[in-house]
Order: C-alpha cells, then sequence, then structure tokens
C-alpha cells in the first residue's frame, strides 16, 4: 500500500517542481500519469481492506459507508485544493496560475500522506484472523 500512496506523491510533487510558465502539456504527463496510477490502485485496495474486515451480513453496509466517505473526501479535498489555489494564486496571470498550482498540488501530496497515516491507524488482518480483534456494524435499535 506504500508503494502506491508514494507512487501518488511522487507523482504529484514531481508535477509540481517542473511547473513553469512556458511548460507544455507533454512535459506534465508522466507525472500525472503516475498519480493516476497510484490512486487507481490504492482505492481497490482500499475498497478491498474495507469489506474484508467485516462479516458477511455487513459487506453492503460497509461498501456504502467507504462510498460515501470515499466521495466526501474527495469533495473536501477538492475544495481545499482549490482554496489553498485561489489564496496563492489565481488565472490573473502565467506567473500566479504557477504559484497557486504548487500549492494546490502540495496540498493534494499532504492529503495523500494523510490518508496514508489514517490507514496505518486501521487494525490489521490478521488481528481480526486470530480473533483478537473484532469489528462490527452497530444495528440501531428498534423502537
Amino acid at each position: 500500500m506504500w508503494a502506491l500512496v508514494r507512487g501518488n506523491i511522487a507523482g504529484w510533487g514531481s508535477a509540481e517542481t517542473i511547473a513553469e510558465t512556458q511548460l507544455s502539456y507533454s512535459s506534465v504527463l508522466a507525472p500525472f500519469l503516475l498519480a493516476g496510477v497510484g490512486i487507481s490502485l490504492a482505492i481497490p485496495a482500499a475498497q478491498n481492506s474495507v469489506v474484508g474486515t467485516v462479516d458477511d451480513r455487513d459487506v453492503g453496509k460497509a461498501a456504502g459507508a467507504n462510498s460515501m466517505m470515499r466521495a466526501l473526501g474527495g469533495v473536501f479535498g477538492i475544495a481545499l485544493a482549490v482554496a489553498v489555489f485561489a489564496g496563492s494564486g489565481g488565472y490573473a496571470s502565467p506567473g500566479r496560475f504557477i504559484a497557486g498550482f504548487g500549492g494546490a498540488i502540495w496540498v493534494a501530496a499532504g492529503i495523500a500522506v494523510a490518508g496514508a497515516a489514517c490507514a496505518l491507524a486501521l487494525p490489521s488482518r490478521r488481528l481480526l484472523a486470530a480473533g483478537t480483534l473484532s469489528i462490527g456494524i452497530v444495528e440501531p435499535e428498534e423502537a
């Protein structure tokens, strides 16, 4: 999993370090592909870890909660990156755009690191399999 996160961060970080006003799209294609491959490999692994830690009867609830949290995370992540872009740059000139782009990209990399740190805090499948730890979805009490 860390290899995927490092690939994502490396892609975003290298895109920021080469960004300049006269940069062609083909120059940032490789970093963006690296970031895209990293995230596309991480999402199925994350989904697998979510549904693999609950009982069979709770898989649908866990998958739904995971999808909702992924969507909310995407919305808030984009909002944060846009806020940083607007605060440190803008569309007024190419130089302002690059300034905002750099800040927004580093925010995206920081969010990836924060997500990886949260993933490390999750319980191990080995602990779940050994029976030393259990995870279940609490059902609401019926009225």
